[in-house]
Formats: structure tokens, sequence, C-alpha cells
């Protein structure tokens, strides 16, 4: 998984720069700041790496632990508020707080026994816009990873159609918020 350069990547750009090795700056005005003036160099070389490596953005490519699965979604304002109530209502409840990742784990773990009708399913996309510019992020861990596999199958199963994570995560906050995730 080594860094590669890109060549048309590389441009020129003026930097100024100054190395002390590991000594302190010399006192300002003194004989030896006037010896040891900062190196400026008129350019050096900023190279820029991007993600151009052939696996990025694969699901899984790029997993922190084995069995861990890291979900990047943009979602809308609708949804987003929906979600941040979900932490808030469990946070002001126990005065403990609660992260995105705490409340979705909870709320796949009260999903998997409820049972989910279509017409709710189809409620909820009616009320709540999915698709949006507020990039979320979560990991969805190795212990509660059967979970929210088990829960999204079944949610396809209902639908008829594939399902996708920036529908599936909100809707099963939303279906679990009236018994407050835990």
């Amino acid at each position: 998984m080594g860094n590669r350069e890109v060549p048309f990547r590389n441009t020129e750009v003026p930097l100024a720069c100054s190395c002390h090795l590991g000594r302190q700056p010399p006192l300002p005005g003194s004989k030896l700041a006037r010896a040891n003036r900062p190196v400026t160099s008129r350019f050096g070389k900023l190279t820029i790496l991007g993600h151009d490596r052939a696996d990025h953005g694969t699901p899984g490519a790029n997993s922190m632990a084995s069995g861990t699965r890291n979900i990047r979604m943009l979602i809308s304002q609708n949804c987003f508020a929906l979600l941040a109530d979900a932490m808030c209502d469990f946070s002001k409840k126990t005065a403990k707080f609660q992260s995105l990742r705490a409340t979705v784990q909870h709320a796949c773990s009260r999903a998997s026994s409820m049972e989910i009708a279509r017409e709710d399913l189809d409620g909820f996309l009616a009320q709540h816009p999915i698709d949006g510019q507020i990039k979320v992020w979560l990991e969805v861990g190795p212990e509660w990873l059967d979970d929210y596999n088990a829960v999204r199958r079944r949610i396809a199963q209902i639908s008829g159609k594939p399902v996708k994570d920036k529908a599936v995560i909100p809707f099963i906050v939303h279906l679990t918020k009236p018994g407050h995730l835990i």
C-alpha cells in the first residue's frame, strides 16, 4: 500500500523555509541570529499525492480493521436532523453523549426483532428526502455488522429492490426512535 507520485501532479511552488536542526532558534538581533539566518529557497517542489490507487472508493478496500465496514454517504438536511435528534434525545435522557455509531448500532439491534411493514418504509421515504449534500461517515464494527446486514437485507426484501445505506440508516433510526433506542 505504498504511495506513488503522479508526475502530472507535481508542481513547483515558491517556498520559504528555515531549519534549525533541533536547536532552539537564536534570539532576534543576536550575532547568532544574523549568522544563522533561515535558508530561503526560491523554489521547492511540492508533490501532491492524490487518491490515484485503482481500488480507491471500492467498499472495503481501505478497511480499518478486519470485519469493519466504512460507510460514506451524502444525506439530506432532513435525514441529518433525524439522526441528530435521535442522538440528542438519548443524550438528554441519560446525561451521556451517544455517538452516531452507537445510535445506529442500538437501532439495528432493536430493529432486528421488530416487524417492518412496507407501508412504514414507503411513508418514511415520502416524508424524508434522502439525497443531499451533508457528508456522513459511519464505521460499522464487526460486533454489530451482522445485525446491520440482516436489517439491510430485510429492508431490501420488503422494498423489492436494492437499498442504499443512506436510506437504510435514517429509516432504522426513525423506526426505533419511539422506543428510545436503549
